[in-house]
């Protein structure tokens, strides 16, 4: 199957729809990325666990920065499609500071007063 099938079938004019395929790639992809890494956070840290007292947020924030860092290179590929295909910013895609800053005030990066040390047992 080559690529330009993909298009026949579903009737779709390139032009119109790769910009916003690009959109949700890099979207899905940081959220799929997140989702795994924040599984690992704390088993990976776990060197850092047994001899420091810091908090588990922190783990889980260092998650998050890392993958803001990648999508921060990954998100210079939109504005860049959008120009080669011709496509405007409109009021739809307005809502994406909404959802990022929706995104960024539900991230609870601050840590807790309370640390516990975890000792060797």
């Amino acid at each position: 199957m080559e690529w330009g099938s993909y298009w026949h079938l579903f009737a779709i004019d390139v032009a119109t729809y790769l910009p916003y395929i690009a959109v949700s790639f890099v979207a899905w992809g940081t959220i799929s990325a997140i989702m795994v890494e924040s599984c690992n956070a704390l088993s990976e840290s776990e060197h850092l666990l047994r001899h420091m007292c810091l908090p588990k947020s922190v783990f889980a924030c260092r998650v998050i920065v890392r993958n803001l860092i990648v999508v921060a290179h990954n998100i210079i590929i939109i504005p860049i499609v959008f120009i080669i295909f011709g496509v405007g910013v409109n009021a739809n895609l307005l809502w994406l500071a909404v959802g990022v800053f929706l995104l960024m005030g539900s991230i609870p990066c601050r840590p807790n007063r309370t640390t516990f040390a975890i000792t060797d047992v």
